[in-house]
């Protein structure tokens, strides 16, 4: 039996802005998080990251086989490091890309991710703060 992870993400710095407010890390696993300190990650994870090789440690521990990488608005542009990311572990991760669909013209972005080997483009519809089950207060 296969157990997949469909909804993860991975980032090296959350360093970003969203309806005109900052998003970044804090010591211990704690962000700025549009101006209200926020615990984002377990306290152990003091750099801020949450690297593929952190998340992997997880996923084996609960056995997990491979999981899906998906972006959002909150946590910055990580195609760069995802694409590092899906070259360092084909079968572990699926990654997808990350457009802008916040402005127009996104079009070219897909299409670029896409030449770039990108398999899936997650295309983030709640606008106001972030996906599906991150939305806050």
């Amino acid at each position: 039996m296969y157990i997949i992870d469909t909804h993860s993400h991975l980032w090296l710095r959350q360093d970003t802005v969203v309806n005109g407010l900052p998003i970044r890390p804090l010591p211990d696993g704690r962000a700025d998080f549009m101006g209200e300190e926020r615990q984002m990650l377990p306290p152990f994870m003091i750099d801020g990251k949450n690297s593929a090789e952190v998340f992997l440690s997880n996923m084996n521990y609960a056995q997990v086989s491979a999981a899906v990488v998906v972006q959002e608005f909150i946590d910055g542009n990580q195609n760069d490091y995802l694409e590092e990311v899906a070259r360092s572990y084909p079968d572990r991760f699926f990654v997808c890309g990350f457009c802008d669909v916040r402005h127009p013209g996104f079009y070219p972005q897909v299409e670029e991710l896409c030449s770039r080997g990108f398999k899936a483009i997650a295309a983030c519809c709640f606008l106001k703060v972030g996906c599906g089950s991150h939305r806050t207060r």
